[in-house]
């Protein structure tokens, strides 16, 4: 995400920028596909039983979507309000979604839980 920031911002004072900026956004989408994006299959699995878990992974894979689709229609928007430091936001948004599943995940796996 940094090299994508950073080559967006520079893409108007230096031509080379907007390959790199492609080459970034490519290693984004690869990332995330490898990465987060087996969530949500694997994470529903994990925390629910076999009669909820067709409906946690409708839920899992609806909310996907519907922020995927949000975050098409917002991004134009925020680009040109400021820039090449548009992605910014969606790290901050995607930092705090990581920290939220991890704690919920840790609490899921508990002893406690167990009780």
């Amino acid at each position: 995400m940094i090299l994508l920031t950073v080559s967006t911002v520079l893409s108007d004072s230096v031509s080379e920028m907007a390959y790199v900026s492609v080459v970034a956004l490519m290693i984004t989408i690869i990332g995330i596909g490898v990465g987060p994006m087996l969530l949500l299959t694997a994470y529903p699995s994990e925390v629910t039983t076999q009669v909820t878990r067709p409906n946690a992974l409708w839920l899992g894979t609806a909310i996907f979507w519907i922020t995927g689709t949000i975050v098409a229609f917002v991004f134009p928007y925020s680009q040109r309000a400021i820039g090449g430091y548009a992605y910014i936001p969606f790290v901050i948004l995607v930092l705090i979604e990581v920290s939220l599943s991890t704690v919920t995940a840790f609490q899921q796996k508990s002893p406690n839980h167990l009780n």
